[in-house]
């Protein structure tokens, strides 16, 4: 292993090895997840957060208020920001900009109806429309199958920080909107004089249906909408990143609300294994990096591509980035990055399983050859994005699935956030005349096994089923 420089290199037996024993930065799972340093967390930001939600919980309104005033330097005496309000600020925002927004927001809504309709799901055409009943499962009259509701009220938490995030509302709003979800209401930090919200975020939040506004960041919005305080309402489900307070905050706040997951600083893994993709393999880790000091930008390179080449190009476009972008980013690819040497693709495919990317880059030379590994170990990441047409950023924006990822190697059973995250299966079980007997007397044999003395009688007068070991089930 060489470093530190601009950004180590390792082989894939070393990195695999300092990976596992948990002693490459960045490969412990709570630090992955939430941002902070294990040690940390629990010391600093646990309690501090735990602080405010009872803050939130106890003072409401008033609470709000003062924790704005706290932490984003905003005196204010009302947090919603009224339709006219978003129309002026949209208003704003550079007509280039708005056809993009626009044209991204097609791309995702096709994304989220796409999938509804692979599911044989059709779009709820109004809240609380029941949509979506699977097919009978055919036997003898009986109709079981799932029902598919929309989730009724949808928080969306959209960050501030570095600068506004438009692509975070399109990305949680229109799937949100898609599935049809009641009211979706979002909260994102007050930015400008007096509170305003960024006009992107305004722009973004009127094209994808957004119901409700709110001038108010941090851990105390995930509170808000967790418990309903003050002129906030309580959501069923919030979704949409944050930072190390507002992912602690979740995860407080958890089973009082409903959570698309903890999501963690940004993370990228690239398999590259031709000279000709150098270059765009040293841009996915720059186009990450920049995100997050913490965020965690690695590379695979197959032969004839030299990991030295790949650095000195990362180095290259360090060079090229403005200033406060190029310092996340070479802290980022300094302390946690690497540029990783595999004999084949074998060893690509370990290093992929190891770290279980929120995105994972490949190029192979061909698309088919980078489809075929990308099929092979999908299931180990979040996202695959094929080829240099296909950079990560492309889905960052505006190519159509979520960009609201897990991460922190939770893809091992966690989903990009999408249409059916906002959508609730209810079981419908509804026997026909000819099904019911041989349905209860199973029911009944096994309720008779686990003691349930009051399930077997149900099962005898609604069914009037016998079983072999006891005859009826009255006895």
């Amino acid at each position: 292993m060489t470093g530190p420089g601009v950004v180590r290199t390792v082989t894939a037996e070393r990195f695999l090895s300092l990976w596992r024993d948990g002693a490459w930065s960045g490969s412990n799972y709570p630090e992955r997840a939430t941002g902070a340093p294990e040690a940390a967390q629990p010391a600093r930001i646990g309690p501090a957060v735990a602080a405010i939600i009872e803050q939130v919980r106890r003072g409401g309104q008033r609470a709000l208020l003062e924790l704005t005033s706290r932490y984003d330097g905003v005196d204010l005496t009302c947090l919603e920001v009224g339709r006219d309000e978003l129309i002026r600020a949209a208003g704003h925002v550079p007509a280039e900009l708005s056809e993009a927004l626009a044209f991204a927001a097609g791309r995702i809504r096709e994304f989220a109806v796409r999938a509804l309709e692979r599911l044989n799901i059709d779009p709820p055409a109004a809240h609380g429309s029941v949509q979506g009943q699977g097919p009978d499962d055919g036997r003898a009259g009986s109709s079981v199958h799932d029902v598919w509701c929309p989730v009724e009220r949808v928080g969306i938490y959209v960050p501030g920080g570095r600068a506004p995030y438009p692509s975070s509302v399109l990305m949680a709003a229109v799937p949100a909107q898609v599935a049809g979800v009641g009211e979706i209401v979002l909260c994102t930090p007050p930015a400008g004089p007096g509170g305003a919200v960024p006009p992107a975020v305004a722009a973004a939040a009127l094209l994808s249906g957004v119901n409700r506004v709110f001038r108010l960041g941090g851990a105390q919005a995930v509170a808000a909408m967790a418990f309903g305080a003050g002129e906030v309402p309580r959501v069923d489900k919030l979704v949409g990143p944050g930072n190390a307070f507002v992912t602690e905050a979740k995860r407080q706040l958890y089973g009082l609300v409903g959570l698309d997951g903890l999501a963690g600083p940004s993370e990228v893994l690239g398999v590259a294994g031709h000279r000709g993709a150098a270059r765009p393999l040293a841009w996915q880790l720059l186009a990450q990096a920049e995100h997050d000091p913490l965020a965690l930008p690695l590379a695979v390179v197959l032969p004839p591509l030299s990991a030295g080449e790949v650095v000195g190009l990362i180095g290259d476009g360090l060079s090229l980035m403005p200033p406060a972008r190029r310092d996340a980013a070479a802290a980022a690819l300094a302390s946690r990055g690497a540029v990783i040497s595999a004999d084949g693709l074998r060893q690509a495919a370990g290093v992929v399983d190891a770290v279980r990317p929120e995105h994972l880059w490949i190029d192979l030379g061909n698309r088919s050859a980078s489809a075929s590994f990308g099929r092979r170990v999908a299931a180990h990441a979040a996202a695959v994005c094929i080829g240099p047409g296909s950079p990560v950023a492309a889905g960052d924006y505006a190519a159509g699935p979520s960009h609201v990822l897990p991460t922190g190697g939770t893809a091992r059973w966690a989903s990009p956030l999408g249409v059916l995250d906002f959508m609730r299966r209810v079981s419908w079980v509804d026997l026909g005349p000819e099904d019911t007997p041989a349905v209860g007397r199973a029911a009944a044999v096994i309720a008779r096994y686990e003691g349930f003395w009051a399930h077997e009688r149900t099962l005898q007068q609604m069914t009037g089923t016998e079983v072999a070991s006891g005859g009826k089930l009255d006895g």
